[in-house]
Formats: C-alpha cells, structure tokens, sequence
C-alpha cells in the first residue's frame, strides 16, 4: 500500500473515531472532490472507466444516507465520510484496488476471472419434471385447476392459488434448487417471500393445508413470512425446527459450515434443536442463535449484516478467512484450494457481490491474502482459486 492509499485510510480511521481536526477534514473534502481529476489516480483510467470507480464509490454511500436537501454540500461530504469509515473499512482499498486492476487488465486480456452468480434455478414440481427457470419464458409455468406458477422478470417465481384449494386437490412439494453462482426468488402460496443464496435447496408445498406451513432447507435463504396467528410456519433443516407466525428472519443452515446461523430481523422465533436432547430458545430481533454438534447460543448480532446477500452485498463482521473464502466459492461457482496452512484472520467490511472474483481479491489482497485462478482439473467446476 503506498502512502496516498495508507493516508486515506489514516484519515477515515481517525474521522470514524471523532479524533479529525478541521484540517483533515477538509483533506478528506478535497480527496472526495478532486478524485476525477487526480492524475495519480485516473491518469490512465477513460472516462468511462473513471464514472464506474465514482459510480461505485458513490452508490454504497448515497444507498445508505437519508435524502435531505437542506444538507450543505460539506455536510453531506462528511456524513458519506461517516458511512465509509464505520460501515467500509475495506472500501478504500477497494477504489485503489478496482483502479489498479482496470488499469492493468487490458494489458492481461488472458487473465482468469469469474463472473458474479445470475438469478438461476431448477424447479423440481411433485410429479418429478424438471423446469430450468434460467430459460424459462416469462409468465406461467405450470397451471392445473386451481393452482397456478409464474415466473416474472426480476428472478422470481410466485404461486397463485384459489382459496378453494385447502378443501381441493393436493398438489405435493416442489422444490427450488439453487446451483453454485446462482440465486433465486419466490412467493409461495401463502404470501411468504423466500430470498434463496447459491447452492441451496428448498422444498415446500405447492398450497399449505391442516395446522401448520412447513418446509425444508438446506443451504442459505432468508424469509419475510405472511403473518398468521394460529398458523406457524416452520423451517426443517437438518439442525433445527425454527417455528414463526409471521416475522424476518435469516437461515444459514450449509453442510460445509460447522454453525448453523439462525437470524431475527423482525418479530419472534423458537428454535428447537434435533439432536438426542432437543433444546428450545427463543430470539429477539437482534439475536443470532449459533449451533454447533455441542450446544446452541445465542449472541446479539447486526442482524442487517447477516441479511446483505439478498441486497447484493457481501457484509464481513469480523469474518474468519476460511468462512469468506466458502461464500465466495459459492457465488463465484470455484474450488478453493490452500496451497498452504494460513494463519486466522479475520476481515470486516462490504463488498458488492455484482463485482467479478478478481475485484473483490484484489480488496483481500490488501490484507496480504495471495492468490491465483487456475482452469479445474475435473469437470464439477470452472476454475479453481489457489490461496498462497
């Protein structure tokens, strides 16, 4: 890191830390101002290539800040310095890096890359047929009597029911499977909205009947449940019942974490674990219950954190190396393969998830992470990213 890039750093360190004098201050002002006209960074940069680094830079900030037009120009500067330095200590690595790779990528056109993961599923209906919603048209996929499936342009599929169908025909449980560098919507019968993370299954019937709303999963997803006081919905996975009557909350619930991640944005939920000792909690909004093969706790959380995936960031509170590097294998659909033991460590910030690998290692790589991307040897991936 040379010294501009570990002065702004400084500067935001000590601005999120209310230790800045007026000087630096205006430092930082003048930084903000001038970034398209400073020649040591955008020298070699189009102006396309410096609108996208702005773009980016400012869309993560405005996203978060509350529009108020009575703000002068060098307070709303102050409050954007403000988000950055609490919310996105790697996000000024983050300009330097992605000008320091759109820089040298033209003169590396052969360097291997992957492409962030796109809305696409397969859709697994009770009678085995299989629809591939990533070719699917948009509009109706499957209609019998009284139960109808679309697909709308967002990535999302939705199911239309008459109410007549609790005393009708059953239809059985369909299945949402979410490949590696994918994800996926849907609304099911009920009203429930169902955000689905890469590689993830969810099955749940195509109407809900009798006493309760069950479904299964395993993988990541989070759920914003239709309110129903005497209909509870429960989550199956292979850890826990989780049983709600109409809140938000997270799932983290994949077969290569050692912890299950349960996460309440909104209303209550009861955990009940599936181990030889059943346990029973319950969470607030705020609480994140943790399981493992020994216990289950729970711990007070940023609970919006836990949730950044289905707004299209990655969010790392004090994350351990090896739980990133699994997130971003699945979104990215790559093998991670550690040519050697590394040390723990642990990196906080946000990063768009619409960036490629390459942007979002070059961040990484300023917490002195060394990697390289390789073709796979075997057939069930693209590429393969080798941590050094």
């Amino acid at each position: 890191m040379n010294y501009g890039e570990t002065r702004i750093l400084l500067l935001l360190e000590k601005f999120k830390n209310g230790v800045a004098t007026p000087e630096e201050l205006a430092e930082l002002d003048r930084w903000y101002d001038s970034f398209d006209k400073e020649t040591k960074l955008t020298d070699e940069l189009n102006g396309d290539q410096i609108n996208v680094v702005r773009g980016r830079m400012l869309a993560r900030i405005n996203q978060k800040l509350p529009k108020r037009d009575s703000k002068s120009g060098i307070d709303r500067k102050r409050a954007n310095w403000r988000f950055i330095g609490i919310g996105l200590i790697l996000f000024p690595a983050l300009i330097f890096s992605l000008i320091k790779f759109r820089q040298s990528e033209p003169n590396n056109p052969a360097t291997l890359d992957a492409n962030p993961g796109k809305n696409t599923a397969h859709l697994i209906l009770s009678d085995g047929s299989v629809i591939d919603l990533e070719k699917a048209k948009i509009g109706p996929l499957f209609q019998k009597e009284n139960l109808l499936i679309t697909k709308d342009s967002t990535g999302q599929i939705s199911y239309h029911i008459d109410k007549t169908i609790f005393n009708g025909p059953k239809y059985g449980d369909n299945s949402l499977v979410v490949p590696s560098g994918g994800q996926y919507r849907v609304v099911l019968s009920d009203g429930t909205k169902v955000w689905m993370n890469a590689k993830s299954k969810f099955s749940y019937p195509s109407a809900f009947s009798g006493h309760s709303r069950p479904v299964t999963l395993s993988g990541e997803a989070y759920f914003e449940v239709a309110k129903s006081k005497t209909w509870p919905f429960v989550v199956h996975t292979p850890q826990q019942d989780i049983k709600v009557l109409g809140t938000h909350f997270n799932v983290n619930a994949y077969d290569d974490e050692k912890i299950q991640r349960t996460t309440l944005l909104e209303g209550l939920v009861q955990i009940t674990t599936n181990d030889k000792t059943p346990k029973t909690v319950i969470i607030k909004p705020g609480q994140q219950a943790q399981q493992d093969d020994e216990m289950i706790q729970i711990r007070s959380v940023n609970s919006d954190a836990a949730a950044g995936w289905k707004d299209g960031v990655f969010v790392f509170d004090h994350t351990d190396l090896h739980e990133l590097m699994r997130q971003l294998a699945r979104w990215y659909n790559v093998q991670i393969i550690y040519k050697e033991h590394l040390k723990s460590r642990n990196f906080s910030g946000e990063i768009q998830r619409d960036y490629t690998l390459l942007e979002v290692l070059k961040v990484l790589e300023l917490g002195n992470i060394h990697f390289k991307i390789e073709k796979a040897s075997n057939a069930g991936s693209q590429k393969c990213l080798i941590i050094e």
